[in-house]
């Protein structure tokens, strides 16, 4: 049975005039999808984050935030580094924050919230 993957993302490379952490990332996020964890986006997603070496990682510059499950949270700051509640720190390459980049604008949708 596939479970969803909650995703909240402001678009990698946009510049904010505030910190995006973890504690405002949601509320800041300019798109959101769900995805099934079986599916090829987050398969490929996974694959990526997977094979990623150690790295740096900034917790005020977050791009996006993964739900993965209850024990399990990604997430990815704007220079690629990885912070995983499972895996630990990593670092994207410039071609791997690319490739996610296209993934996850592939499969959110913009966020509109209301005033």
């Amino acid at each position: 049975m596939a479970d969803d993957i909650e995703i909240f993302y402001v678009p990698i490379g946009v510049q904010t005039y505030i910190p995006i952490t973890e504690e405002n990332i949601e509320t800041s996020a300019s798109r959101y999808g769900i995805v099934d964890d079986t599916s090829d986006a987050f398969l490929n997603i996974k694959r990526i984050l997977q094979a990623a070496p150690d790295g740096d990682f900034n917790n005020e510059m977050l791009r996006v935030k993964m739900i993965v499950s209850e024990r399990e949270i990604i997430y990815i700051d704007d220079s690629g580094g990885v912070l995983s509640s499972i895996n630990g720190t990593s670092k994207l390459s410039r071609e791997d924050v690319s490739h996610i980049k296209a993934i996850l604008e592939s499969f959110t949708s913009p966020l509109v919230r209301r005033q």
